[in-house]
Parts: C-alpha cells; sequence; structure tokens
C-alpha cells in the first residue's frame, strides 16, 4: 500500500508487507515476510517470523522482533545513543552513550567510548528495539527455577495429535512470564503449552549487575507415547 493518513495494522501469514509513509502509529505482523516502511510518525511494533525489517524513520518508541532477519531503520545513530536513556528510569544503571555534534550543531555517530565491549553496545541496542534482551532458549532455561508440565489436551490425544511446540516468551525483571506468542505447532498443543508456560517462574536475568526484561524462545514436546 501506499501512504496511510492515520495509524497502520496490518497481519499476514507469512507475505510481506510494504507501505508507504504512516502518520500515526504501526503494528505491523508477519509470519516470516519481510517488512518495508516509510516514515512511521508514531511509535511501532513490528514482528516477523524470520522475515527482516525495514523502516525508513521512526519517530517514536520501537518494538522490534524478527526471529533472526535483519534490522534497519533510520537515523539509527540516534536511537543506539538514546538507549541507555529510554530502559525505563535505569540510565545510571547502565553506561551511557555521549551524542556528539558537528561543527553545524548537526548530530554525528555517537560515541560509544565507555562500552569497551561491543557485545554490551548490541545488548543494549537490542534491548531498546525489542524492549528486552534476546537470550538463547538454553541459556534461559538455565535460569528456570519452577515449571509446570503441560497438561495433554483430550481433543488431541484422541486425534493423536503429537510433536513440538516453541513459543517466544517475554521474562520480565522479576522473572515472570509476562508474554506469550505461538512461533510453531499445532494450536491445540500451543494453548496447553501456553498455559502451562505462562505459570513458569525464572531467575532474573542480569546486565551489568542490574535485572533485564528477557525475549527468549521456549519448546515443549508433545508425545502420545513416552
Amino acid at each position: 500500500m501506499g501512504n496511510a493518513a492515520g495509524g497502520l495494522r496490518a497481519a499476514t501469514a507469512g507475505g510481506q508487507i510494504s507501505a508507504g509513509d504512516v502518520h500515526g502509529p504501526a503494528v505491523l505482523r508477519t509470519g516470516g515476510g519481510d517488512i518495508h516502511i516509510g516514515h512511521v510518525l508514531g511509535e511501532a511494533h513490528f514482528t516477523t517470523g524470520g522475515g527482516d525489517i525495514v523502516a525508513q524513520k521512526v519517530d517514536g518508541a520501537v518494538w522490534v522482533d524478527t526471529a533472526g532477519g535483519r534490522v534497519e531503520i533510520g537515523d539509527a545513530t540516534r536511537l543506539a545513543a538514546a538507549a541507555p536513556q529510554v530502559l525505563a528510569g535505569e540510565s545510571d544503571a547502565f553506561p551511557t552513550a555521549e551524542l556528539r555534534h558537528g561543527s553545524e550543531g548537526q548530530e554525528s555517530t555517537p560515541a560509544i567510548s565507555d562500552l569497551t565491549d561491543f557485545t554490551e553496545v548490541a545488548r543494549l541496542f537490542d534491548l531498546f528495539l525489542r524492549g528486552g534482551m534476546r537470550v538463547d532458549s538454553a541459556d534461559q532455561q538455565k535460569r528456570l527455577i519452577s515449571s509446570i508440565a503441560p497438561e495433554y489436551p483430550d481433543v488431541a490425544r484422541l486425534a493423536g495429535i503429537e510433536g513440538d511446540v516453541t513459543l517466544r516468551i517475554f521474562v520480565g525483571r522479576d522473572g515472570t512470564v509476562r508474554d506469550i506468542t505461538p512461533v510453531s505447532g499445532s494450536p491445540v498443543l500451543a494453548r496447553a503449552a501456553i498455559h502451562a508456560v505462562e505459570r513458569w517462574r525464572y531467575a532474573p536475568a542480569l546486565l551489568q549487575g542490574h535485572p533485564v526484561d528477557v525475549v527468549t524462545t521456549v519448546s515443549l514436546a508433545f508425545r502420545l507415547r513416552p
């Protein structure tokens, strides 16, 4: 589509979403296709199942989850510089990224001299874009404090449905599961998995000694026979 005079909400099961400028918030989700968009004049929530995300510019807050795809957002240097200051008042808990100005007062590439480990820069940028630090599933499961096994749905058992279910989860700073999105697996099994995982509890993930939100995945196996 072309330009949108207001906000834009769109979703596909796997196809690509392409749009021009959006004069409001944009909530775009694909099941694997790319997202290409122009200037978003509000906040943006972009989710793909593996596709790329390319935005010319976003004026508001940005939440991005690509599941492995490439992310390109205009004014990326401004985002990177602002990241430590956007973490809900936690700017004193992280090193600051100094934004330098050119001779004509124009903003230039941020000097991140205090962040000697570039991995930390990537983690901070991940926190800013996705709302949580991306953590490998195996590493996050080491923090699991309590869990509940999912109940096998009777309808799935009678129908002979089995398989693996993968969920993308958002874990809060207190270790509770705040949000769950199915990634793959039978819908009937996914509902049972979600009902169990939403009651799991993790030890808080720490970045430089401070608890942070986490985005990760968890997989559960449903088998009719052991």
